[in-house]
């Protein structure tokens, strides 16, 4: 069932056939924390649409559960598990950088690699001057953390307590087992019990494989050279680099694709959140709809997926809609495209993308898919929303997506179906802000 359920999806809201995807009260400083970056996306509490509990997602060579510790380093899949020692070393933060600062914004995304190892420390912690304040501190947070998009039940691991550059820092006592070469995610998201502090929200997007240096853990990897679209037809997912439009991006063929010579095909333009942001397509395919195709033979449409860069909202500047629109002639010019099965969707930042580039042009689009979307920060409802009355809409959220509040979506939601808009909104009651694999 869920082989159709983009499309599906896609299909339903465009009614066509199946032939078509951390901030503080004023005054308080933020502490002293490290975590890693992903988009923001607001919710709210609108059920029209209520989806069952998703089960949860199982990653083909990583598996949650806590294994034996007594020889982790000879477990054939790449595995979590509590850490080796209270070392941690090697640890991924020596080639990531860990720090956080007041400056940064509560939605952060970094870029690095990691040189290959059986064995990597992925605990990230909290520090204060003193052991009383690092307690008091500790109380008062609540942690979630994702190793390539999959939750994981820190409560499992438990935490150990050093002395760091004259405080006392705590981390989760956690590590990756046999870590596959390749590109991964690490995600932290570290809240307040008492709700007073939007969310610090961190991702490490880091390549394990690659070239690295222990002795400039901020670097970001070198650009990686993709060529340009060619005449040649290549089945699959493939990527590519445009230099009229200035974009990297994915580009799903079907197989069946070319078949009918009189065929036009439906296009999906896909737009990831801020986490997938820099200058490898590997990490598009983490999640999402590019993770959803990897594989896939038989998806009924093209996917084009762009990877963007810059910040917040960076899908959303004039630049970058430019630049869309310019990928988007370039790959309508060399496949037979249907201009009126052209469709949008994106995750989180690439949510709020859809929401934002579906109303600068309503007439572009044949539907609109927002996944944890918002318009704007703060989150508003545009003064012209009704301008996309007459395009169909299916927006997705999660109840308890504490990035984007589900609200942020819901009131998006309510405002066309004001003015009679063709919407519809999906809440999965138990989800968080990771909802991108259950919708696609």
């Amino acid at each position: 069932m869920k082989t159709q359920a983009c499309l599906a999806l896609i299909a339903a809201i465009a009614g066509v056939t199946a032939a078509c995807g951390v901030a503080q009260p004023s005054g308080e400083p933020r502490p002293s924390v490290v975590v890693p970056s992903v988009t923001p996306e607001i919710l709210a509490p609108l059920t029209s649409v209520v989806a069952p509990s998703a089960a949860p997602v199982t990653l083909a060579p990583l598996t949650s559960t806590v294994v034996p510790s007594a020889t982790p380093e000879i477990l054939a899949p790449m595995a979590i598990d509590i850490a080796r020692d209270e070392s941690g070393e090697p640890s991924i933060f020596n080639y990531c950088s860990p720090i956080i600062t007041d400056t940064d914004p509560p939605l952060i995304a970094r870029e690095c690699a990691v040189p290959e190892s059986p064995y990597l420390f992925i605990g990230y912690g909290s520090f204060a001057a003193s052991q009383g304040d690092l307690d008091a501190e500790w109380q008062s947070e609540t942690w979630a953390m994702y190793v390539d998009g999959q939750a994981v039940d820190l409560s499992k691991f438990g935490v150990f307590d050093v002395d760091w550059e004259g405080n006392r820092l705590r981390q989760w006592k956690v590590a990756l087992y046999n870590p596959t070469p390749g590109a991964h995610t690490l995600r932290y998201v570290i809240g307040r019990v008492d709700g007073t502090r939007e969310p610090t929200d961190v991702t490490w997007r880091f390549t394990i494989g690659a070239s690295s240096s222990q002795s400039t853990p901020a670097e970001t990897p070198q650009a990686i050279a993709y060529p340009a679209l060619s005449s040649n037809v290549a089945y699959g997912q493939t990527p590519y680099s445009s230099a009229t439009a200035g974009l990297n991006f994915l580009l799903y063929i079907p197989a069946s694709f070319g078949k009918d010579p009189q065929q036009r095909w439906p296009l999906i333009l896909y737009l990831h959140g801020s986490g997938d942001r820099g200058s490898n397509l590997d990490y598009l395919k983490t999640g999402g709809l590019p993770k959803r195709l990897e594989g896939q033979d038989d998806f009924p449409a093209i996917v084009l997926s762009p990877q963007g860069n810059g910040e917040y909202e960076f899908w959303s500047t004039d630049e970058m809609v430019q630049s869309l629109l310019s990928l988007l002639d370039e790959v309508q010019a060399s496949y037979p495209i249907d201009p009126n099965r052209l469709y949008l969707t994106g995750v989180s930042a690439g949510g709020e993308a859809t929401w934002e580039i579906g109303l600068r042009y309503p007439d572009l689009f044949a539907a609109l898919a927002p996944v944890a979307g918002y318009y704007g920060y703060p989150f508003a409802v545009p003064e012209d929303i009704c301008a996309l009355k007459n395009v169909p809409i299916w927006a997705f959220h999660g109840a308890a997506d504490e990035t984007v509040p589900v609200n942020a979506e819901e009131t998006l939601v309510q405002a066309l179906r004001g003015c009679e808009g063709d919407v519809q909104f999906t809440v999965y009651p138990d989800a968080g802000h990771d909802i991108a694999n259950d919708v696609y």
